[in-house]
């Protein structure tokens, strides 16, 4: 498994990358994170592109034709570069998915998918969260075979363009997180050395099948 640090004058860079659309009336996001593999050859603008074009067309099966995606949004952590890709917006692909209110299902109704790394640490872990929209991709709390299959169809994606080996991939999905302190002292209980800002390939991805409902879809929670 490939780890490191970044920010540092020879790391790779490492970028935020967040989806930007419209479920139900509220303005939504989910996000996750890529590396530049190699020769740090990609800007800002460049992953965006990159997303867009291999995303938007499964993205859009996530959603009722009520709802929109809006553009793909990218930061380079630790600098204020960044880059938007607009969708113009373009109109969600997943039928109307009515229930016997008339309604699809509420804005924070989503799934949880891990994303995995070979360190089984809380700051080694991450997670993204995938809108349900359609009423019939839901049995009770979970989703049902026809739901899974189609949030699978994201999963897919990202596992095929941004994991697997870095010798033929030119941006790989990641976990990082910034410096974290030292905690408690050498030799005490729950000692943990200072760790540097640090990324972690993720290996797999992994589907929660219980729907998760989250406490808010503003932008910048949630995910």
């Amino acid at each position: 498994m490939a780890r490191g640090t970044w920010g540092g004058a020879l790391d790779p860079s490492i970028f935020r990358v967040t989806i930007r659309f419209m479920r139900g009336g509220s303005h939504c996001q989910t996000s996750f994170k890529l590396r530049d593999v190699a020769v740090n050859d990609n800007s800002p603008q460049e992953v965006a592109d990159s997303v867009a074009n291999a995303m938007l067309g499964t993205f859009k099966g996530q959603l009722l034709v009520t709802d929109t995606v809006e553009g793909i949004d990218v930061l380079k952590l630790g600098t204020e570069e960044g880059g938007w890709h607009p969708f113009g917006p373009a109109e969600g692909q997943g039928g109307l998915g009515l229930d016997v209110a008339g309604q699809g299902l509420p804005s924070f109704v989503a799934a949880n998918l891990s994303l995995k790394s070979e360190i089984r640490k809380k700051y080694g872990q991450g997670r993204m969260f995938l809108p349900i929209a359609n009423d019939n991709y839901v049995d009770g709390n979970v989703l049902n075979q026809s739901g899974v299959n189609n949030t699978n169809t994201v999963v897919n994606v990202l596992t095929q363009n941004y994991t697997g080996d870095p010798l033929t991939h030119d941006l790989i999905l990641v976990n990082a997180h910034p410096a974290l302190p030292q905690v408690m002292a050498p030799g005490q209980e729950g000692y943990r050395p200072a760790i540097p800002a640090s990324w972690y390939d993720v290996v797999s991805l992994r589907l929660n099948n219980a729907v998760t409902m989250l406490r808010s879809r503003k932008l910048g929670v949630g995910s």
